[in-house]
C-alpha cells in the first residue's frame, strides 16, 4: 500500500508558526531568567530558603531546555530565530507562596500559547510540529503546572498554621521527568 505524500504546508501558516515558536523561545528565555532571579533571592543569606532556591534553579534549567528544543525545531523547519532583548522583571520575592504563584502563571501563559500553536498545527496537518508539542512540551508543562498547583493548595490550606518554609518538602516540585 502506497502512502499518500504529505501535502505542502501553506507559506502563511509556516510564517505564523515561525513567529509563534520565536515568541515561545523568548518567553522561555524570560521565564528562565525570572526563575534564576527567584533562585538567587531564596538562596541569599538573609532569606536562606535553599529548598526553594534549588527548585527555582531547576525550573530555570528546564525552561532553558524547552527553549533549546524549540530552537532546534525552528532550525529544522528552516525558520529564523528572533531573540528579543531580555528585560528584567522586577518582583518582590519576599513571599515564597507568591513566587510559586507567579511561576505557575508563567507556566500557564506558556501552556495557552503552545496549545494555540498545537491546534493550528493539527488543523494544518503539520504532524512534525504537533507530535513534538504533544509528546514533549505539553506533557511536561501540564505536569509542572499540576505539581505547582498541588503545592499551592497545600501551602494555602496551611494558612494560619505555623509553617517553616525552610523545612517545606519541595521534592515533588523538583521531580521533573
Amino acid at each position: 500500500m502506497e502512502v499518500a505524500p504529505t501535502p505542502p504546508l501553506d507559506l502563511a501558516y509556516l510564517k505564523e508558526c515561525e513567529n509563534a515558536i520565536s515568541q515561545e523561545i523568548n518567553q522561555e528565555f524570560a521565564a528562565s531568567y525570572t526563575f534564576l532571579g527567584m533562585a538567587s533571592h531564596f538562596n541569599s543569606v538573609d532569606v536562606g530558603l535553599t529548598n526553594f532556591a534549588a527548585y527555582f534553579l531547576r525550573m530555570s534549567i528546564c525552561a532553558l531546555e524547552y527553549m533549546q528544543n524549540l530552537m532546534k525545531v525552528q532550525i529544522e523547519r528552516g525558520g529564523q530565530i528572533q531573540l528579543d532583548t531580555l528585560t528584567p522583571v522586577e518582583q518582590d520575592w519576599s513571599n515564597a507562596v507568591h513566587a510559586l504563584e507567579y511561576a505557575s502563571l508563567l507556566k500557564e501563559d506558556s501552556l495557552v500559547d503552545l496549545m494555540c500553536l498545537y491546534i493550528s498545527a493539527r488543523e494544518q496537518g503539520d504532524t512534525m510540529l504537533y507530535d513534538f508539542l504533544e509528546n514533549y512540551l505539553l506533557h511536561h508543562l501540564i505536569k509542572d503546572i499540576t505539581v505547582l498547583r498541588d503545592h499551592l493548595v497545600k501551602l494555602h490550606s496551611l494558612h494560619g498554621e505555623p509553617v517553616c518554609l525552610a523545612e517545606y518538602d519541595l521534592e515533588d516540585l523538583g521531580d521533573n521527568d
